[in-house]
């Protein structure tokens, strides 16, 4: 990274990214917090269902990298939904060494009333930015989600957030 004298362009926009980011880390503290999100699950076990039911089926080996996460902390998370029974783990057919994560119908219903409650949480957020700048917003989020994800790597296909806008899965 190259030194930029003081009050140039790139400094104050360093400045400014910085100070963005430390605020956007504030308001989303609320989703990153170990309390029960809604129907006793928090967010992150809330995003290993919806991984789950969107793939229909995941790797347990996956799931830290799709949410940036430890493989310790992936197992602190599953091991409550297979014990609630939300979520069923399975050996792989083809690797008998690969855990499978699958969805439960209790998991289902979960997963339907939880994203219930994330729905009227996000459509609350929607709503404060004004109609006219959604698009925008949402635009510029994916940009810098993507720029994150690619700031050490050029692993386009790797990144979630390029397959999900090209009509990919994840």
């Amino acid at each position: 990274m190259t030194a930029h004298p003081a009050g140039s362009q790139s400094a104050c926009d360093c400045r400014t990214m910085f100070c963005l980011i430390r605020e956007l880390s504030k308001a989303l503290r609320f989703y990153r917090q170990e309390s029960a999100f809604c129907e006793g699950v928090t967010f992150n076990q809330f995003s290993i269902l919806d991984l789950v039911v969107e793939n229909g089926e995941l790797r347990l080996a996956h799931v830290h990298e799709l949410l940036a996460i430890e493989k310790s902390t992936t197992t602190r998370l599953v091991t409550p939904l297979v014990e609630r029974g939300l979520l069923i783990k399975t050996t792989s057919p083809r690797d008998s060494r690969a855990v499978i994560l699958q969805i439960t119908e209790a998991g289902r219903e979960t997963h339907q009333r939880v994203w219930h409650c994330a729905s009227e949480l996000l459509e609350s957020v929607i709503n404060t930015i004004p109609e006219g700048d959604r698009q925008t917003v949402l635009d510029a989020l994916f940009t810098f989600v993507h720029a994150c994800n690619h700031c050490c790597t050029n692993d386009n296909q790797q990144d979630p957030i390029v397959r999900k806008r090209k009509g990919g899965s994840r």
